[in-house]
């Protein structure tokens, strides 16, 4: 009988690391998810009291665009950040018309990680990108949409959401069909063997000032 209890009760015991990780991980799921709900309120309250013009370039997008100066970047003040961090492409979708109102010169798009690492399919991704972009020329036709391919990260530096580097190149073979916008491959560019270079990334998913630079490089010519 005392063996009983003993087995059973190391039996219980051997589940708590267990169980206390689900709880961890589901307690970060939660908090992430509230965090980023809130962090994309703020920006979008604070895009709702800057004064715009039209006629200027924007870029729109999640932190790859929003961790950017563009404007410093190509010493050209008037150029619009419009990027929210943890943003997907169901929550551009949703702010679209507030882009399309200012009525962009020319609008930059990189949108979709942040829809892989929650699960999203590709033929999803592809289905909101369509969206934006029909909103897009109904509300501001004169506007030229450029849509960026999304990057993968780098694990052996970026340990918390495992991405899958096949379905970053599934999106991508889909938005480089995309009607209506010109496509720019920044993949070809920084990434190796399905990998973000480490040379372009600190924390292995987002892009350092050397990735910045490299990302200025091949945009250039589309910003004259």
């Amino acid at each position: 009988m005392k063996k009983m209890l003993l087995c059973s009760l190391l039996i219980n015991l051997s589940t708590i690391p267990i169980v206390g990780y689900f709880i961890y991980k589901k307690y970060k799921q939660v908090t992430s998810v509230s965090a980023a709900d809130q962090r994309r309120e703020n920006r979008i309250d604070m895009f709702n009291m800057l004064e715009t013009n039209e006629n200027e370039i924007v870029f729109v997008g999640d932190s790859h665009i929003e961790r950017c100066h563009w404007d410093e970047l190509f010493n050209k003040p008037t150029i619009m950040n419009r990027g929210i961090g943890g943003d997907n492409s169901n929550g551009l979708l949703n702010r679209i018309e507030e882009i399309a109102a200012m009525s962009p010169l020319k609008l930059f798009i990189m949108i979709g990680i942040n829809d892989i690492i929650i699960g999203r399919n590709p033929e999803a991704i592809i289905l909101n990108y369509e969206k934006i972009i029909d909103k897009m020329k109904v509300a501001s036709p004169s506007t030229q949409l450029f849509v960026h391919s999304v990057l993968p990260s780098n694990d052996k530096k970026w340990v918390w959401d495992k991405i899958d580097p096949y379905k970053v190149i599934e999106v991508n073979n889909k938005l480089a069909l995309l009607k209506g916008c010109i496509y720019i491959d920044l993949y070809s560019e920084f990434v190796t063997d399905k990998s973000l270079n480490r040379d372009f990334t600190n924390d292995g998913l987002h892009l350092s000032g050397k990735g910045y630079q490299k990302w200025k490089s091949v945009i250039e010519p589309y910003l004259d």
